[in-house]
């Protein structure tokens, strides 16, 4: 009995040996297997986390590459407008200077003058008048501008309803007085003109007077 007995521990014995050596050979292949994963996890992640790298330093050189060519470029467009502003800038400068001798023009007449309107050799006096000289305007502008005026061809007719009379139309007394008639006469400065009023063009500081009065053949006189 004792024999059987100790028959039965060796055998326990044998078989918790064999079963300890399984489980420590399973451990040590779990072991391996997981060293194994890690050092291909390991691996495989390194060409990425290269590959990335590589990525991002090419990008990055790109973008250099292409904010230097950008820079360039603006740089190069901004250089253009800027001569292109100095050339407009030169050519209105110089259409300036080409221009302004041709619009500097001749002072027009400028001042003022009298206008006398009178009647019997100054003696009664109808208007006496500062008027300002305008440009390109006759005396006959002046008159009628002033006072009522009718005209022929320039030479006066009539001032505010005084009108030249003919010969034909002298009363007996003035003929037998010698008088040939009843006109307007013009004087500029007082020298007597021959012109028409629509042909004279009064100048600053003159005096023009227009005198209605009974004439002879001494007024034919010059």
């Amino acid at each position: 009995m004792k024999k059987y007995v100790a028959f039965l521990i060796i055998i326990i014995m044998v078989i918790m040996v064999g079963c300890h050596s399984k489980s420590i050979s399973q451990n040590e292949s779990t072991i391996g297997s997981v060293q194994t994963g890690s050092n291909t996890g390991e691996n495989t992640a390194d060409p990425d986390e290269t590959s990335d790298s590589n990525t991002t330093e090419t990008d990055n050189k790109n973008s250099e590459g292409t904010s230097s060519s950008s820079n360039q470029t603006n740089s190069t467009t901004t250089a253009n407008n800027t001569e292109k502003g100095e050339d407009k800038k030169a050519q209105t400068s110089n259409t300036q200077t080409a221009v302004k001798p041709s619009v500097e023009k001749e002072k027009p007449e400028t001042g003022w003058f009298t206008l006398f309107i009178s009647k019997n050799r100054g003696t009664e006096e109808i208007l006496r008048k500062k008027v300002q000289i305008e440009e390109s305007k006759s005396l006959l502008d002046y008159l009628r501008d002033n006072v009522t005026v009718k005209d022929d061809g320039g030479f006066i007719k009539s001032i505010e309803g005084f009108e030249a009379i003919t010969s034909m139309k002298l009363t007996t007394e003035q003929k037998n007085a010698g008088i040939m008639g009843v006109d307007w006469f013009l004087f500029q400065n007082e020298i007597k003109t021959k012109s028409g009023a629509n042909d004279i063009v009064p100048k600053d500081g003159d005096t023009i007077n227009l005198d209605y009065k009974e004439w002879t053949y001494q007024d034919l006189a010059p």
